[in-house]
C-alpha cells in the first residue's frame, strides 16, 4: 500500500486527475465515502493541493448533476403531467 501511495507522489499530474475524476464520481455516486477520497488527496498532493483538488471537482460536479437534473426533470415532469391529463 505504501508503495502506490508513494508512486502516486512521483507522479503529481496523474494523481491530481485521479483525485478530480474520483471525486467527480462520489458527486454522482453518493454512497462512496467522500471523507476517505479527501484525506487520501491530502495524503497524496498535500494539505492545501489535495483540498484544492478535492473541492474543485466536487464543485464542478455539483453543477453538471445540477444543470443534467434540472434538464432531465423537466422532461419527465411534463411526460407525467401528459398522462394524467388523458
Amino acid at each position: 500500500m505504501e508503495q502506490i501511495l508513494y508512486s502516486l507522489s512521483d507522479y503529481k499530474v496523474l494523481a491530481i486527475i485521479a483525485g478530480f475524476i474520483i471525486i467527480s464520481v462520489e458527486t454522482f455516486i453518493p454512497v462512496l465515502p467522500l471523507v476517505a477520497i479527501v484525506v487520501a488527496n491530502v495524503f497524496i498532493l498535500g494539505m492545501w493541493l489535495g483540498f484544492f483538488v478535492s473541492w474543485v471537482g466536487s464543485s464542478v460536479a455539483s453543477i453538471l448533476l445540477y444543470f443534467l437534473a434540472s434538464k432531465f426533470s423537466n422532461v419527465i415532469y411534463l411526460k407525467s403531467i401528459s398522462k394524467m391529463k388523458r
